[in-house]
């Protein structure tokens, strides 16, 4: 019985043993993919520095510009994509954001949301959606009717 302990201890020390060099192998994997995720964040960083946003870009004036042509939903992709850049370098009060939002939609809906005189961004992006999604059904309704081809 004493040999059979020995065995067995013998054999969970290998066992462990065995895993620990297991372990050590996967951590010097994971040391040596953090080394390299290193150098590509550096790699990043420099190709950022080098061509990314410049002291000149005007994301204001951008953002100002900004029009709608497809759907609401590609709007306020853009727009939100806009913002987020000028509010990195600026501030523009909720009541702004809301006017620059609205100013950009197509006519037809700018005047919809514009009556209803949202006071946040986002009721002028849901008003918006509204109003598009009611529009589009609306075209669907006369294109089934022959009213348009």
């Amino acid at each position: 019985m004493g040999d059979e302990c020995v065995e067995m201890l013998a054999n969970e020390v290998a066992n462990l043993a065995s895993s620990v060099s297991s372990q050590q192998q996967t951590l010097k994997e994971l040391q040596e993919m953090i080394a390299a995720l290193h150098a590509h964040l550096d790699h990043i960083a420099g190709l950022y520095a080098r061509y990314g946003p410049m002291e000149f870009d005007d994301n204001f004036g951008d953002l100002t510009k900004l029009k709608q042509i497809g759907i609401v939903r590609e709007y306020e992709g853009y727009f939100e994509r806009l913002l987020s850049r000028w509010l990195r370098v600026g501030r523009l009060p909720p009541s702004q954001q809301v006017g620059c939002f609205i100013s950009g939609l197509k006519d037809h809906l700018r005047v919809n949301v514009q009556a209803l005189k949202p006071t946040s961004l986002s009721s002028a992006v849901g008003l918006a959606r509204l109003y598009g999604a009611k529009c589009h059904s609306q075209l669907i309704q006369r294109r089934k009717k022959g009213l348009l081809n």
